[in-house]
């Protein structure tokens, strides 16, 4: 990036901080109204940590995801890069960032994994046993029947309907 085009970034990051009261220093930035730093950090110890992101470029009406995973140390495990064709909405290219890291991982044997994207407030993902996810284990082994995607909204397929009347049993209302 051409000396001029980093100083106006800059002059933009700063100016557009400075309203939001964030003080830009190097590559941290600390909002100085409850002393918050933002920048990475490490996953707790035997952890690793997969960051996605997605960019947009409107000009050549294309994406591009990228992601890295790291371990407790910091030491980088892996980083991908890959351009996309087809120009989606923001939140599709994060989640697909998100599933590109995900696919590199599958074959490392991590067992403990967190991840971040700025994309969502809040997320969380966790394991759990088969019996604990008999409802999305039925629907996975329906989709052989059918090789179009099915989506039902507030509708139970009848075929597990029993699955989520006895999910539901765990459920206390309040």
């Amino acid at each position: 990036m051409p000396a001029d085009d980093r100083q106006r970034l800059r002059r933009l990051v700063e100016a557009t901080c400075h309203s939001r009261r964030v003080e830009v220093t190097g590559l941290q930035h600390t909002v100085t109204s409850n002393k918050v730093t933002y920048r990475w950090s490490p996953p707790p110890t035997d952890w690793f940590k997969l960051n996605c992101d997605g960019s947009l470029f409107f000009d050549q009406n294309k994406t591009g995801i990228g992601a890295i995973l790291r371990d407790f140390y910091g030491s980088i495990i892996m980083a991908l890069s890959r351009g996309e064709e087809e120009f989606l909405e923001p939140e599709i290219v994060e989640a697909t960032a998100v599933l590109r890291g995900l696919q590199f991982c599958l074959n490392t044997g991590i067992q403990n994994l967190m991840i971040e994207s700025e994309c969502f407030g809040n997320c969380k993902i966790q394991h759990c046993g088969r019996l604990s996810n008999a409802a999305a284990h039925n629907l996975a082994r329906h989709a052989w029947t059918n090789s179009q995607m099915q989506l039902w909204w507030h509708f139970v397929p009848t075929f597990i309907e029993h699955v989520i009347y006895v999910d539901q049993l765990s459920c206390t209302q309040i």
